[in-house]
């Protein structure tokens, strides 16, 4: 049986959700502040990715059921971001 996603089962997204792009400002910030490859410290990266699987997760409305594939989406582009050659 398919689930359906009923209306109290959607939220609303929040303005502050609606104004990111895919990843945070923050982990905008931190990329743009290294040349790539970005050479950041472990904990770093897992806040960046953290916070990016968050607002992927609060742009789809909480639903659960999708935790896994928001964490490993940011997690694939926080990495992609942190290879890309930036010009000087």
């Amino acid at each position: 049986m398919s689930k359906q996603v009923t209306s109290q089962h959607k939220k609303r997204i929040s303005p502050r959700a609606a104004q990111h792009s895919a990843i945070s400002e923050k982990a905008q910030k931190v990329l743009k502040a290294n040349h790539a490859p970005a050479k950041i410290d472990p904990d770093t990266r897992y806040a960046l990715i953290a916070e990016t699987a968050y607002f992927r997760a609060e742009r789809r409305g909480f639903i659960p059921g999708s935790e896994i594939k928001d964490w490993l989406e940011a997690e694939a582009e926080i990495e992609a971001m942190l290879q890309v050659k930036t010009p000087h």
